[in-house]
């Protein structure tokens, strides 16, 4: 109850403790319908918990070792999770390595990253070829990020991008279509790759609007930054 009514909601690790609690809550629970029934014979009780138990151990096997974004299979396994949760919940940066593996096993020299971690790890510190995409978190970290309006080849989006979470709903999450296409591939649950050519221009302006944040936040315009100044030999053009 603490929990649900805190003004602070990123992610479940905040509620952790409790289940321990609610384990044994519900071993106590099993034991007792295993003992006595509920308007049912002990041993009708006995496969149930039995039968759930053994899905459980399946369910957890299946995920090894990534258990981040784990969801059971009837909410759709792992590779679903990000549709109902995001944040830690789901995707907090853990899929580097595995990337590369991915990339290294299929030849992969060149592709696109919109990266949850993008700004706090660096994918090519792990030796992943990419190219960065904008993202919440990069613009909230000032990082200037710049991306044409159209893009070609490997496309690699977290879970906690997909999700469009931090965007906000619809037409403001600059890679909504993402959404309605099916990955050639899900890295450790968390990590969805496409194939293909992809028109992205509400990426790209945030590119542009970052770059636009970094000048205003120095005080200077496009014109008079360094990057953008005029040679001294231009001659005006009335």
């Amino acid at each position: 109850m603490v929990a649900m009514n805190s003004k602070i909601n990123i992610g479940v690790r905040h509620i952790l403790p409790l289940y321990v609690f609610l384990a044994v809550l519900i071993a106590g629970a099993a034991r007792s319908l295993m003992r006595h029934g509920l308007h049912m014979t002990s041993r009708r009780w006995q496969y149930v918990v039995a039968a759930l138990l053994l899905f459980h151990v399946f369910s957890s096997v299946r995920s090894y070792p990534n258990y981040m974004a784990y969801a059971n299979e009837l909410w759709g396994g792992p590779s679903q999770t990000y549709k109902y949760l995001t944040d830690s919940n789901v995707d907090w940066a853990q899929q580097l390595k595995s990337t590369k593996q991915y990339l290294d096993g299929r030849g992969i020299k060149e592709c696109w990253f919109a990266y949850f971690g993008q700004g706090v790890l660096e994918p090519h510190y792990y030796g992943i070829p990419s190219q960065p995409l904008p993202t919440a978190d990069s613009l909230w970290i000032n990082e200037r990020i710049d991306v044409p309006p159209a893009i070609d080849g490997t496309v690699l989006m977290s879970a906690g991008v997909l999700s469009g979470f931090e965007f906000g709903p619809g037409a403001l999450n600059p890679y909504r279509q993402f959404q309605q296409q099916r990955p050639v591939a899900v890295i450790d649950d968390a990590v969805f790759v496409f194939e293909g050519h992809y028109e992205i221009p509400l990426a790209s302006a945030l590119g542009h609007a970052q770059h636009a944040m970094v000048l205003l936040d120095g005080k200077q315009s496009d014109e008079g930054s360094p990057r953008h100044r005029r040679p001294s030999s231009w001659r005006r053009i009335p």
